[in-house]
């Protein structure tokens, strides 16, 4: 018996030391991941593109306010020259969201030739399509997309049957070309 518990006794010590050495690998990878979620990698760009949300008689609501400000501390960065602004009036006619966005980023001290705003567009694929328009018309290649686009390489959008395709930059690719535009 003592031979089979001797036995018994070093698989369990094994067990232990798997166990311990799984812990310790699950730790770092958790840590690794945290570390590097929190790590900002600016990429350079033609322009930074706000796509809009509410606005409330002339105010940025708070989703687009946390938008304009993390398009504010890019520009900041130097991240790109130009920042655009998108959005239409939605049911204020007497106020824009592209051009509540520009006017809050004035305020706040980007230069107003710094500043374009989509004020047409009345949903985010007619933005998405003018934003195509205004960039190609001003020679721009790059964009960095704010908002939640900016942590999504690939993001589509399906609207009235239409489907249009918005890529991050990519840091691998040799073109690092941000397309916004309809897919065929």
């Amino acid at each position: 018996m003592s031979g089979k518990a001797s036995q018994r006794h070093r698989l369990l010590k094994l067990l232990a030391l798997l166990l311990f050495a799984f812990a310790l690998w699950f730790g770092w990878t958790c840590l690794w991941v945290v570390r590097e979620s929190r790590q900002q990698e600016v990429q350079p760009a033609d322009a930074i593109v706000v796509f809009g949300a509410a606005e409330y008689s002339g105010r940025p609501s708070p989703v687009l306010r946390a938008r304009l400000d993390h398009a504010f501390n890019l520009f900041q960065l130097h991240a790109s020259p130009v920042v655009i602004t998108t959005g239409g009036a939605g049911d204020d006619p007497k106020y824009t969201e592209g051009g509540v966005g520009r006017d809050y980023l004035m305020h706040r001290g980007i230069p107003e030739a710094s500043l374009i705003a989509e004020t047409l567009g009345s949903d985010t694929a007619q933005s998405a399509e003018r934003v195509g328009v205004i960039m190609r018309a001003n020679h721009m290649r790059r964009c960095s997309p704010h908002s939640y686009l900016t942590y999504i390489r690939y993001w589509h959008l399906i609207n009235n049957g239409q489907h249009y395709l918005i890529t991050e930059p990519s840091d691998r690719s040799e073109e690092r070309i941000g397309r916004v535009g309809r897919l065929e």
